[in-house]
């Protein structure tokens, strides 16, 4: 699904929010585990977002962190736990 809003914000041409996109694409591949994916959509969510919002921005700072550290983001394999219903 992250895939499908970043093109669609790459079709539309919403060049300043496909940072978002890249945010939400880091975010579940580190929530599978795979730590090379979500660096790679991190890093370009950190690079766009720096040129559309700043540094300021919580989503910026938060590809910053995943960068640093993927595993020891929030983010870090959320997808795999086993939920509280189970």
């Amino acid at each position: 699904m992250a895939d499908l809003l970043i093109s669609l914000y790459k079709q539309e041409r919403m060049w300043g929010w496909v940072y978002i996109g890249y945010y939400h694409a880091a975010v579940e591949w580190n929530g599978l585990g795979k730590v090379w994916k979500a660096v790679e959509f991190a890093r370009l969510a950190y690079d766009e977002g720096l040129f559309s919002v700043g540094p300021r921005d919580w989503r910026v700072k938060s590809m910053k962190r995943l960068v640093d550290d993927p595993t020891g983001h929030w983010s870090w394999a959320f997808r795999l736990k086993p939920s509280e219903d189970e």
